[in-house]
């Protein structure tokens, strides 16, 4: 198995702590607050806190968090369809979390349908 590096993504909260430079990372022990990752300057990070990668003839090269937009999508909705059924959700923290979701995916859908106008 090849030794996995990582960066940290410029929109993580912990971006301060990367000069951009990989760091060599593994998967931690303990789980369950989501800070799987072990490895650079904070010593712990989130999965969507990094970006990462692997060293391929002295070279790094990205390893993609998925190969399409949709798996992600996909994993996210499933999970959420699970635990809808199961009644995880309070309703007014998950009636918020949907407005929140469908306000940045209307702003994403003005903002690409404005840089395709402009590419015209």
């Amino acid at each position: 198995m090849a030794d996995l590096y990582a960066v940290i993504r410029p929109e993580s909260k912990y971006a301060n702590q990367s000069d951009g430079t990989p760091f060599p990372v593994r998967l931690g022990g303990d789980i369950t607050d989501g800070y799987l990752w072990h490895g650079g300057i904070g010593g712990r990070y989130r999965h969507s806190d990094l970006q990462l990668m692997q060293k391929v003839g002295g070279e790094f090269e990205t390893v993609p968090f998925f190969y399409e937009e949709r798996q992600y999508f996909d994993i996210l909705l499933n999970r959420m369809e699970k635990d809808c059924a199961a009644g995880n959700y309070w309703a007014d923290d998950f009636d918020r979390r949907i407005d929140l979701l469908v306000e940045r995916l209307k702003k994403c859908k003005r903002v690409n349908r404005d840089n395709q106008d402009e590419e015209e």
